[in-house]
């Protein structure tokens, strides 16, 4: 149960990593997306379906749930037929944009793809979790997301204690199921432990995660202040700058808040007062 709550926190600081960059306002669909997905992984790691069976099951939820949540994003009054029929259009104009070299005018297909790949990300860590008891498969899929968020962010100030408050759960998780593969628990014939045992391994790895942490947060500083570290660190640094660049012109859209059916939507730079004049400054 401890882990299963771990990975849920995990995949919830994920997905905050990428409402956090601003880049639309309907990103906040990621929270109950990967709510349901990972509960649903875990459903299905728990059964006794096969990994096929399993995989069709959450093709079959994720071509309903997903929809669904995007259709949510409307108004409340328009008709379910007119938001499918709505996205697709905007989808539509989206790919003949992208195919012509034009600006795309809406955020709808990132969101999309933002979409698919949160549900397809927690289903499979719950599922690994629960299913062959492996954390580290359940959470490097997500943490590989969360620092490609994180590194090619088109915002500046980006929260890095996002990322650090899921590194710190993800390996709590890894310590935990460690903890219970070694104790036999998994396997259904526990050990005859003293009942501190648990409590003093959880103390003991929080300690040590942290220290990690401590170590991770300082290393660059300390590299930095390191004549030989400063070129392997700029190595490795350097191509994140073309990373970074390339990003800013593929999430162009993601800036700007754009109704989700309306394609054809002139940009207001303006806001909602505009003083009357002679001109406005530049």
């Amino acid at each position: 149960m401890l882990a299963a709550l771990l990975l849920l926190g995990a995949l919830l600081v994920a997905a905050s990593q990428l409402i956090a960059t601003d880049w639309s306002d309907d990103l906040s669909i990621m929270w109950p997306l990967v709510t349901l997905g990972c509960i649903l992984g875990l459903a299905i790691g728990y059964s006794r379906f096969s990994p096929g069976a399993g995989g069709l099951l959450v093709l079959l939820y994720g071509l309903f749930i997903v929809p669904w949540f995007l259709g949510l994003l409307h108004p409340a009054e328009l008709p379910w037929l007119e938001r499918l029929e709505g996205m697709l259009r905007v989808l539509g104009t989206t790919f003949r944009q992208m195919g012509a070299g034009e600006d795309v005018t809406s955020p709808l297909l990132y969101i999309v793809l933002f979409a698919i790949l949160a549900w397809l990300i927690s289903t499979y860590a719950g599922y690994t979790l629960l299913r062959y008891a492996r954390p580290w498969k359940a959470v490097l899929p997500a943490g590989l997301a969360t620092l490609i968020i994180a590194t090619v962010s088109v915002r500046e100030t980006m929260h890095t204690g996002l990322l650090m408050a899921y590194i710190f759960l993800a390996l709590l998780l890894v310590a935990r199921v460690n903890f219970l593969k070694n104790h036999g628990l998994l396997r259904g014939e526990p050990l005859i432990l003293p009942t501190e045992v648990g409590y003093n391994r959880a103390v003991a790895t929080v300690l040590a995660v942290m220290l990690l942490f401590v170590f991770a947060w300082f290393s660059p500083a300390l590299g930095a202040a390191l004549p030989s570290f400063k070129e392997p660190w700029q190595m490795i640094t350097q191509p994140l700058d073309g990373l970074r660049e390339s990003a800013r012109k593929a999430f162009a859209p993601l800036d700007s808040s754009i109704a989700l059916i309306e394609a054809n939507v002139v940009r207001d730079y303006y806001g909602d007062v505009l003083s009357l004049g002679r001109g406005n400054v530049l």
